[in-house]
């Protein structure tokens, strides 16, 4: 059946505005693009953790054991090799 477990997350946007130098005294430089991230507000979204996981796309989906877990009581968390198996490690380069 669906889950009635919640995932809050929050959402850091940020506005991004690309420039393109078109004068300069280094004329290398001209031509070149200056970015700048201007960050927006924090939103927190709230939803369900079925929506989540149908929502992420290629992301890593959050599985039901995982919301048991309690702050601070080692005996809830799943053991490494869980861990591992769910999110392997990249390959070194």
């Amino acid at each position: 059946g669906a889950s009635n477990n919640l995932i809050v997350a929050f959402a850091y946007a940020r506005d991004d505005y690309i420039y393109e130098v078109v004068s300069h005294h280094d004329k290398s430089k001209v031509g070149t693009h200056i970015v700048v991230n201007k960050p927006a507000e924090a939103r927190k979204i709230v939803m369900s953790l079925d929506h989540y996981n149908r929502s992420n796309d290629d992301g890593v989906d959050i599985e039901e054991y995982l919301i048991n877990i309690k702050a601070g009581d080692i005996d809830s968390y799943p053991i490494y090799s869980q861990m591992r198996q769910r999110f392997p490690l990249p390959a070194r380069i």
